[in-house]
């Protein structure tokens, strides 16, 4: 029996990203006197992403409560004016690919995409990939 090979991505800061995230998020932590290196914020940033559970629909809420995560690692106490400062810095920064994603086209096997984002990420793929085709996106929302 042969294998078939399939590779299955993940798609926030897997394919695509918000490359204005570090330094809209960075200059508000600066603006209210929490001075960090933008390594320590990328570190921090990814291992809470590792570690916490994103709901299928994400909310101010859960921003709030994710950012306050984020300034306690740093060793400062998050407020509600710097909270609400980097939510609304950072809501609507646009999704681009990453430079490496360039390379999906030459893979010689099947793709596909599951990810906990909600269900404007077909749409979303479809734009910043409109020469590949993804034989399966799985999305959290739809799948419940």
């Amino acid at each position: 029996m042969k294998t078939q090979k399939y590779v299955l991505f993940d798609a926030a800061n897997t394919l695509i990203h918000k490359p204005t995230l570090w330094i809209k998020y960075i200059d508000v932590l600066h603006e209210h006197g929490i001075k960090v290196s933008l390594e320590t914020l990328k570190k921090n940033h990814k291992l809470l992403s590792e570690v916490i559970k994103f709901p299928d629909v994400t909310s101010r809420e859960f921003y709030h409560q994710f950012n306050a995560e984020i300034i306690y690692s740093l060793g400062a106490i998050p407020t509600k004016t710097v909270l609400e400062s980097i939510f609304e810095s950072c809501k609507y920064l646009p999704w681009e690919t990453f430079p490496d994603t360039q390379y999906l086209e030459q893979l010689k096997c099947p793709i596909g995409v599951a990810s906990n984002f909600n269900t404007s990420l077909r749409d979303l793929l479809a734009k910043l990939f409109p020469n590949l085709t993804f034989n399966h996106i799985f999305i959290s929302e739809e799948e419940r």
